[in-house]
């Protein structure tokens, strides 16, 4: 049986220096650990949608520190 894992949903802004200002939502899987990125949705701009290069993010966010 699949049990789906625990997370929240945090709240940010794209990092990217574009004229789009996307509103994101993260799922935050515990303390160190992020999990996908998406556009938020109560946004009229992004929808639940985000650009390629922010949808990567929780990939490139391993912190050696932490593994």
């Amino acid at each position: 049986m699949n049990q789906h894992a625990k997370f929240r949903i945090g709240h940010s802004a794209c990092p990217h220096d574009c004229p789009s200002t996307c509103a994101l939502e993260v799922e935050l899987l515990d303390s160190k650990r992020i999990g996908p990125v998406h556009g938020a949705k109560a946004n009229s701009y992004t929808a639940g949608v985000i650009c390629a290069k922010v949808a990567r993010y929780a990939a490139a966010s391993i912190i050696p520190s932490a593994c």
